[in-house]
């Protein structure tokens, strides 16, 4: 039963690492480069771990290459607002047709995918060798 669990488990990590490849894969495959402006940071409270912590999300505004402004909420958020500098600008990469898919250029790496999928490979080897 424990085996099946771990199993069932793995598969957390490895949707997640999929899902964030590809949305790397997509993202850098039709990638414009621009700069983007802090305007402000929107804070929410969150539970990790049993505990609850307020994380602050920077929302940038930038123009796409149509002409459409754009004010949208970062995905990475940091846990002391003051990191976040409200007017500063910050390199971001937006999905040519999807500019609502973007990151800041900062955010722009495998690290995510590869840690999500390590997990995947963690939670199989226990599963394997869990004794029934």
């Amino acid at each position: 039963m424990l085996k099946l669990l771990f199993f069932i488990v793995s598969a957390i990590p490895l949707s997640v690492s999929v899902y964030l490849f590809l949305r790397y894969k997509k993202l850098k495959n039709n990638a414009i480069h621009t700069k983007g402006k802090i305007v402000k940071t929107i804070s929410k409270i969150t539970h990790s771990f049993g505990e609850k912590r307020t994380d602050y999300f920077p929302v940038i505004s930038f123009t796409d290459t149509r002409g459409v402004k754009h004010e949208l909420q970062a995905d990475v958020g940091e846990l002391d607002e003051k990191n976040i500098l409200i007017d500063s600008y910050v390199d971001i990469i937006y999905q040519k047709d999807n500019p609502e898919n973007f990151v800041t250029k900062d955010n722009f790496n495998l690290f995510f995918p590869a840690l999500a999928f390590i997990l995947f490979i963690a939670f199989i080897t226990i599963a394997i060798f869990i004794k029934q």
